[in-house]
């Protein structure tokens, strides 16, 4: 049998206008299929929850209050300007959404999500910040913390000032009574983040379910693997591409 001299590919993945979607995406295409991708991890509790994602001009896409996420289109998405306000889009956009808008003041940060999705809100309401006891639940840069104080919901500025104050320099925060908060630099970054912290938060309490005897991952472990996650660009290698691809084979008006 003759030897394979063939090159081998100089990606281990397929980028988004590649195959199996044979088109560029634009930034609303992105943003409805983030937000399917998301709910289809758990964050989709009804109506709540809010995503902001900062364009080059200044610009900020935010979802409508009124689409479910995993529902939503991208004629769907809203646009908004830096101050809040909302310059485009069918349906009004949340309220809730001057906890984002706060944040973008003070932080540079491309894309917040905030959401109450099952196993996180589950630590939340411990109060409790969930154990890394497996490999799959250290795979994301930036650090987690807990806001330790319910303040109710985060339509006004005060309350999103002290979730700011409280949150730190840190990337992600379980709220307290409440759900999460997740900041990024780019939709794949905060997709990895979402999905390690739903997995470790799901992982942690079924092991402390089943009772005494579970061993958390050491600390050193922990800060070596969200390394190397921090050095290939804060997201899992080829995960947003895949999980687009997949988005858009189940329905492909996604992207209408």
């Amino acid at each position: 049998m003759p030897a394979m001299t063939s090159a081998p590919p100089d990606t281990l993945y397929a980028p988004l206008d590649g195959p199996g979607t044979g088109r560029d995406l634009s930034p609303a295409q992105e943003f409805a299929l983030f937000a399917r991708m998301l709910s289809h991890l758990g964050y989709d509790d009804g109506l709540a929850g809010h995503i902001t994602y900062q364009q080059p001009d200044g610009t900020f896409l935010v979802n409508p209050f009124l689409i479910p996420w995993d529902q939503l289109r991208a004629s769907d998405v809203c646009v908004c300007d830096a101050t809040g306000t909302q310059t485009a889009g069918r349906y009004r956009i949340n309220s809730a959404t001057e906890l984002h808008f706060a944040f973008h003041r003070v932080r540079t940060a491309r894309v917040i999500v905030h959401n109450h999705p099952k196993w996180s809100t589950a630590w939340s309401a411990m109060r409790r910040l969930p154990p890394v006891y497996d490999q799959s639940s250290a795979l994301a840069s930036g650090r987690l913390v807990l806001v330790d104080e319910y303040t109710g919901t985060v339509e006004q500025q005060e309350a999103a000032e002290q979730v700011i104050a409280a949150m730190g320099d840190a990337e992600m925060a379980i709220l307290a009574n409440h759900g999460v908060l997740i900041i990024g630099d780019s939709l794949p970054e905060l997709l990895t983040r979402a999905r390690v912290l739903e997995v470790r938060s799901h992982n942690a309490w079924h092991v402390e379910a089943m009772g005494p005897g579970g061993r958390a991952l050491p600390d050193d472990m922990v800060t070596r693997l969200g390394r190397g996650i921090e050095k290939a660009g804060g997201a899992f290698p080829g995960y947003f591409e895949a999980m687009a691809r997949r988005e858009i084979a189940a329905d492909p008006a996604v992207l209408d």
